[in-house]
């Protein structure tokens, strides 16, 4: 944690792309100092407990109920507001070491729209489009559409229906 994220106070993933107001964030694979929780703590707080929060948690409800967008208010609201904030490293972003966080397996965003190839999934359970990877010295790889090559995924994240694809990635 201290070399890749030490100068921050958590670390999350971001997408960089928040039409609307799909204001997301997720700590899926995440990491926090003491100071980060507690500044977490203070924007739960603040959107639940003064005006202005309640404001713009109502904007974003409001907009949901109009448009019809999936997402609603949940911890990722409190963790894209926390975003705003404060300094926070985003986990999607590729190291120095090439390796990456995956925010969602289904999609080709990670930080960036179009950013990792996709391709349908071959499972019986699961009839959604995945990330293409490929295992590489162990490590799970997907193509990246901007670089034109391989970036390695220090974590996947399987959310909702695409838990049934976890079996077939695990660790070999």
């Amino acid at each position: 944690y201290e070399e890749r994220y030490g100068d921050y106070l958590a670390a999350i993933s971001i997408p960089h792309n928040q039409p609307g107001y799909r204001w997301s964030a997720s700590c899926h694979a995440s990491f926090w100092t003491m100071a980060g929780i507690e500044q977490m703590c203070d924007v739960v707080n603040w959107g639940y407990g003064t005006n202005a929060g309640k404001g713009a948690i109502q904007l974003k409800w409001d907009w949901h109920r109009e448009t019809k967008a999936p997402g609603g208010i949940c911890v990722m609201t409190f963790l894209y507001f926390l975003a705003e904030q404060v300094a926070l490293r985003n986990v999607t972003e590729i190291g120095e070491d090439g390796l990456t966080i995956d925010h969602n397996i289904r999609v080709s965003e990670n930080r960036l729209p179009i950013e990792f190839r996709v391709v349908p999934a071959k499972h019986p359970k699961y009839k959604g489009a995945m990330k293409e990877l490929r295992w590489i010295n162990g490590i799970p790889h997907g193509w990246h559409e901007k670089r034109q090559e391989r970036i390695g995924f220090a974590a996947l994240h399987f959310n909702s229906s695409a838990k049934a694809l976890m079996e077939d990635w695990r660790t070999p």
